[in-house]
């Protein structure tokens, strides 16, 4: 459901990471994900221009290993593949997130591994408090 109030952050790269997780979702079966191989399937999304890395890892760790070989692992965010599509407003408020968190001092791969960001939560999606 689309918010016609959203304050954009990064409209371009809001679209782009909708656009690269629903092609994970289209080239791989639900069943695929949430039975097989990727059961914890995790992508990779650059904080610069919010393009997502093609492959799916089985493991955080998998993906930031990977990462780290041809970019500064840092600068991206690593989020497990959700069972639905995200639209460009919900990709938005990610990066927006972790972008923030990256100036607040956030390093996923040097002074914070293994540490993971905590995604706020919408009411929406049925989340008691």
């Amino acid at each position: 459901m689309d918010n016609p109030n959203h304050a954009w952050k990064d409209r371009e790269a809001a679209q782009r990471m909708s656009d690269g997780l629903k092609l994970h979702h289209q080239v791989r079966s639900l069943t695929d994900l949430f039975q097989g191989k990727g059961h914890h399937a995790y992508v990779a999304v650059s904080l610069f221009d919010g393009t997502v890395d093609p492959s799916l890892y089985d493991t955080r760790d998998d993906a930031i290993k990977h990462q780290c070989v041809a970019l500064d692992g840092n600068k991206v965010a690593y989020v497990k593949l959700p069972p639905e599509h995200w639209g460009p407003q919900v990709c938005d408020t990610l990066i927006a997130y972790a972008r923030a968190s990256y100036v607040q001092g956030y390093r996923p791969v040097t002074s914070h591994a293994g540490a993971q960001l905590i995604l706020p939560l919408l009411k929406e999606h049925g989340v008691a408090r």
